[in-house]
């Protein structure tokens, strides 16, 4: 992921010690015990998926979707309402730290804001950071029970009751929807299981 971090930035043209403070930063804050789900290892498999994205389907502004994906939840407490704002609050600030064109921190705020997942995406760059962050949920049934256990770990501040109510409104949101997934790509590879996942999660509460 250091690698990873440095090359992105350096194909940007920036370097220097702000870069590794800023990724000693990121890699911080999703460290932290409770999250369970919204980790590191949920940014390494973003970028995975986003570099297959890049090779099927094409991605028009790669470095802000990038970067994107690697703060859109830094600042993440299920408590509050607001994660997105400050996430891309956050983003600004260090790329504008780093020496980023404010025009690429506009670009990467509102990509973050886009994983509100509250409204359909203008840009295809939108569409793609929504769709890459929604993958899970079309994940094979065995990885989705597990993303489903870890996301009650990161809300166990909550009663099961409680958890239960606010997690079915999220299913039958998605459920709602004439398509979860806004790419071709992701359509096909995901619609289909995600679906029969949340299906499944629904019956079992």
């Amino acid at each position: 992921m250091y690698e990873r971090w440095h090359e992105l930035n350096l194909k940007a043209g920036v370097e220097g010690p702000l870069v590794d403070q800023t990724f000693e930063e990121i890699q911080h804050a999703y460290s932290q015990p409770e999250r369970a789900y919204h980790n590191f290892k949920h940014i390494a498999d973003c970028l995975h998926l986003l570099d297959q994205f890049a090779e099927r389907e094409g991605v028009s502004d790669l470095l802000s979707v990038e970067m994107a994906i690697w703060f859109h939840d830094v600042i993440y407490d299920v408590l509050k309402k607001d994660n997105e704002d400050q996430s891309a609050c956050f983003a600004k600030a260090r790329l504008t730290a780093l020496g980023y064109a404010g025009s690429v921190g506009e670009s990467v705020a509102a990509l973050i804001l886009n994983t509100k997942h509250n409204a359909e995406p203008e840009t295809h760059s939108g569409k793609v950071i929504v769709d890459i962050d929604l993958a899970t949920l079309g994940s094979d049934e065995l990885v989705y029970a597990e993303y489903c256990r870890n996301i009650r770990k990161e809300y166990a501040c909550y009663s099961d009751q409680d958890y239960r109510k606010g997690r079915r409104a999220v299913l039958e949101r998605f459920l709602k929807r004439e398509q979860i997934y806004l790419t071709e790509f992701a359509r096909a590879r995901f619609e289909k299981t995600a679906r029969r996942n949340l299906l499944r999660e629904l019956d079992l509460m």
